[in-house]
């Protein structure tokens, strides 16, 4: 956590800016990795991350912070002849940059 709030700024000059994680975590939403990253629920906390994901149990995630809202997120079903392009299905996730999220 120390490293990703490091990227919140150029300097103490700047605003903050979005910062983004992601990766293959193959953890649960509520486990010891997940909880690092977002907390218990504590969103009024500047230093935690979102999730993306719906309320759920999706193992890969898309974490993010900052002046971004999470629109749209997809687990990508694409397959040739039931060949996906990953041990399982890809996600997807449209975010909108603004400049002050609505409390």
């Amino acid at each position: 956590m120390e490293r990703i709030n490091a990227f919140n700024r150029f300097g103490e000059w700047t605003k903050d800016r979005p910062v983004f994680l992601i990766g293959d975590f193959n953890a649960r939403p509520g486990g010891d990795v997940h909880r690092i990253f977002v907390g218990n629920g504590e969103l009024d906390n500047p230093l935690l991350l979102k999730d993306s994901a719906p309320p759920g149990q999706e193992i890969d995630w898309i974490l993010y912070k900052g002046n971004v809202k999470a629109l749209h997120y997809e687990k990508v079903d694409y397959n040739v002849n039931g060949v996906y392009p990953s041990d399982h299905k890809p996600i997807v996730v449209d975010f909108q940059l603004i400049e002050n999220i609505p409390e």
